[in-house]
């Protein structure tokens, strides 16, 4: 008699799993990634137990690449870590964030986000003085600052992870709320942030409350926008049971 281990739905992405690994392993790992060809769609030869009962076609679904909004990518592992916190002037930061003229202030957050954009993976720290300066930003009467607050903030949030976390409860309705502005600069840089914040430092099901008053919104295209990023979020974001989830599962 057979007898099958029975697999649960993991409740983090397997980024986890290789980030375990040890660095010769994971050096090992990426020189396999390199070697796949490359514009081709991976096709599983074999179903996972765990996915037993699903038609080969079905299953390869799950390995075809997603929309924005999906799981954070395996290849972020393999980012080098930036240090902001050394790069950024701190000093100079807060003292341009102070500053009446709109343009010195967009410098210094111009700044952060040359730097942040510099890799997938930022190393941890004390960030709250950067982000509290971002987030007042956010209600600055000049669009360009919140536009390019909003863009810092995503960035934070995509490599910093779960150190940033804690901040979405608050963050997320702000963002949502900012559909309601006309400026396509500021709903760009929304769209762009909540992408790159998704299934790095929180998942769409943990803020339902925030999406559900955002589809409540009486401004037609903020609930357009809305509805537009629950969907491609949702359209990528793989099944618990597919072959990568299956495999932080140990399946």
């Amino acid at each position: 008699m057979t007898h099958r281990r029975k697999v649960r739905p993991p409740t983090t992405a397997p980024l986890g799993l290789v980030a375990s690994l040890r660095p010769c392993c994971r050096a090992e790992l990426q020189e396999k990634f390199e070697q796949l060809p490359k514009g081709e769609t991976p096709t599983p030869s074999a179903v996972l137990r765990c996915l037993d009962g699903a038609a080969p076609a079905e299953s390869s679904q799950a390995a075809k690449p997603k929309k924005a909004g999906g799981a954070a990518p395996v290849a972020d592992l393999f980012s080098k870590e930036v240090v902001l916190l050394k790069e950024l002037d701190m000093k100079a930061f807060t003292a341009g964030m102070r500053e009446e003229k709109w343009k010195l202030r967009k410098e210094q957050i111009d700044k952060v986000i040359a730097i942040a954009d510099k890799s997938t993976m930022l190393a941890e720290g004390d960030y709250g003085d950067i982000i509290s300066e971002l987030k007042r930003s956010l209600q600055d009467s000049n669009m360009s600052i919140v536009a390019a607050a909003v863009r810092a903030l995503g960035l934070l949030g995509r490599g910093l992870r779960k150190g940033f976390s804690m901040h979405m409860p608050a963050l997320l309705p702000v963002f949502l709320d900012k559909y309601r502005d006309k400026n396509r600069g500021v709903l760009a840089a929304v769209d762009g942030a909540l992408d790159n914040m998704h299934m790095r430092c929180y998942i769409i099901t943990e803020m339902l409350d925030s999406l559900a008053e955002a589809a409540a919104c009486k401004v037609p295209a903020a609930r357009t926008k809305a509805f537009a990023y629950m969907e491609r979020t949702y359209a990528g974001t793989q099944h618990p049971y597919s072959a990568a989830f299956a495999l932080s599962a140990g399946c």
